[in-house]
């Protein structure tokens, strides 16, 4: 269900208007429905579709935990692992001073969260407030450090109607990542040359939602960037670079933490999932390439980082590409006699001059 079953091929330059179906089953008022069928299947490695994990994805994507997730591939891999948990009326998720195992998501429903002051024994507390269908909560269950920092904060009751959520355990969470950033390391220490596809897609996947690569036109641009990137372990406190520097590299944080700083002071923290640097890629004056801040890692950080020499081999390469197969149309399709000389020579000298610029 769903699988192509042609292949569609553009024959020239076309516009396409596109839908994709976990936006039409949002439009429909299906998507919440589909995606508690598909939580509700018992966990099984590999038994969800791609189709189906990125319907969860596209229902998750909302909430501050999954966009603090930025990587794509993180975020699919949790849906993958993701159960369905209901909750009666008035029944309790978990309660104040417990030690945290599992973060939620609640796809249909509302709950309301109590908390007990010091000399407080009765009942679960006072009222703090609703949560409510698309929001989440637990997070420090899967990103606190200890269990004083995993111990829940407040008590989480079922409203008046039953509860469905998705529920997302710690020991998954932290399998996950490990399994990923050993996987990206292990691709980013092999040479850019020895990358087999199968490694660019792994970095592709993982990338896939990073701001500056969501920017690039087209997919195989993405993949030869992928493939051009490379891996930079940054010690804590070292400087990646300084203000006023030429800007020769773009940059995204893989693990750990840096500083922004501008003329002396900090004006914000980065942390994995980041990226920064991209003018470096795109100014097309040396001017424009002088470096605004300084960076500072303020722990151990694994970056991966692209050159502009690089990213400009790419930038040409897709150009060329575009100017072959633009060629080869105009010179296999029947063109007026009176245009044709002008447009074939057009299209030979812009091939010519990009293959001078990329050997």
């Amino acid at each position: 269900e769903g699988r192509r079953d042609a292949t569609v091929t553009a024959m020239e330059d076309c516009m396409l208007a596109q839908m994709e179906r976990a936006d039409f089953l949002r439009l429909t008022g299906q998507l919440t429905s589909e995606v508690l069928s598909i939580l509700a299947q018992p966990f099984q490695h590999g038994r969800r579709t791609l189709m189906q994990l990125k319907l969860c994805q596209n229902l998750f994507h909302a909430t501050h935990f999954f966009q603090a997730l930025h990587f794509a591939l993180l975020q699919i891999r949790c849906c993958e692992v993701m159960s369905l948990v209901q909750v009666n009326p008035g029944k309790r998720v978990y309660q104040q001073g417990t030690t945290g195992h599992s973060f939620y998501i609640v796809i249909k429903g509302t709950l309301q969260t109590y908390v007990k002051q010091p000399g407080e024994n009765a009942g679960n507390g006072t009222y703090e407030k609703d949560i409510l269908e698309g929001e989440a909560f637990g997070e420090a269950a899967l990103t606190g450090k200890g269990n004083a920092a995993r111990r829940r904060a407040e008590t989480v009751v079922a409203g008046e109607e039953k509860v469905f959520l998705a529920e997302l355990l710690r020991n998954d969470y932290v399998d996950i990542t490990n399994k990923i950033e050993k996987r990206v390391y292990k691709v980013l220490h092999t040479p850019t040359r020895q990358r087999t596809q199968e490694e660019v897609e792994l970095l592709f996947d993982f990338l896939r939602n990073e701001e500056f690569f969501k920017h690039l036109q087209l997919d195989g641009m993405r993949q030869q960037c992928c493939k051009a990137l490379m891996m930079q372990r940054v010690g804590v406190g070292e400087i990646l670079f300084s203000q006023g520097d030429r800007g020769e590299t773009f940059h995204i944080i893989i693990r750990g933490t840096v500083r922004v700083v501008i003329d002396g002071s900090t004006v914000r923290e980065l942390c994995a999932g980041a990226s920064f640097g991209e003018i470096a890629l795109l100014a097309e004056t040396e001017a424009e390439r002088v470096r605004t801040a300084s960076i500072l890692a303020t722990d151990d950080c694994l970056i991966a980082t692209l050159t502009r020499k690089d990213f400009l081999k790419v930038h040409d390469r897709q150009e060329l590409t575009y100017w072959i197969n633009k060629f080869w149309v105009l010179t296999t399709t029947k063109i007026d006699p009176e245009h044709h000389d002008s447009v074939h020579w057009k299209g030979y000298k812009k091939v010519h001059l990009l293959i001078a610029k990329t050997v």
